[in-house]
C-alpha cells in the first residue's frame, strides 16, 4: 500500500465509497466507484492525474496539496492562478500560448516528480513520451550516415 492510498483509506474510516463519491459530486467533482476504491485499495494509477486527486480531496474532506504531495508531485497551491491586470491585454493566440506554456510547464514539473523505472526510453512504459523522439532521433542519426559512399 502507497503512503497516498493509506492515508485515503484512513481518511475514508468507515465512510461508504458512495458517500465519498457523492460529496466530492456536491462539490463539483465527478468521480466514481470504482476509481475511488482502486485508489483507497492501493491499486490506482501510479501518476494520479489532478482532477482525480482534487476529486479525492473533496470527497474525503482533505487538502489536495496534501495529496500532491503523497503522490510524488509539487504541492500547488489551491486554487486557480490569477493572471496580473497586464494580461487583459494579450490577444487571444498570446492567451492560447501562454496556458500551452503553463501546461508544459506543469506536465514537466509532473514528469520530474515521477517515479523512476528500470525500463529504457521507448521501451513501452514511456511511449508516448520517447517513444517519437527517440525514433526521430534514430531517424536523424541514419539519415546523418547516409548511405557510406
Amino acid at each position: 500500500m502507497t503512503a497516498l492510498s493509506a492515508r485515503l483509506a484512513e481518511a475514508k474510516g468507515n465512510d461508504s465509497i458512495d458517500a465519498v463519491v457523492e460529496r466530492a459530486g456536491r462539490q463539483g467533482h465527478a468521480i466514481d466507484r470504482a476509481t475511488v476504491s482502486r485508489y483507497v485499495a492501493g491499486n490506482g494509477a501510479k501518476n494520479p492525474p489532478d482532477r482525480v486527486l482534487r476529486a479525492l480531496a473533496a470527497g474525503l474532506g482533505l487538502d489536495v496539496r496534501e495529496l500532491r504531495t503523497l503522490a510524488g508531485k509539487p504541492a500547488g497551491e489551491l486554487g486557480p492562478w490569477t493572471p496580473p491586470d497586464e494580461a487583459a491585454r494579450l490577444s487571444g493566440d498570446q492567451r492560447k500560448a501562454l496556458g500551452q506554456l503553463i501546461k508544459s510547464i506543469v506536465r514537466e514539473a509532473d514528469h520530474d516528480n515521477a517515479p523512476t523505472t528500470s525500463q529504457a526510453p521507448g521501451s513501452g512504459a514511456h511511449k508516448g513520451q520517447y517513444g517519437t523522439a527517440a525514433r526521430r532521433a534514430t531517424r536523424q542519426r541514419t539519415d546523418d550516415v547516409g548511405d557510406g559512399a
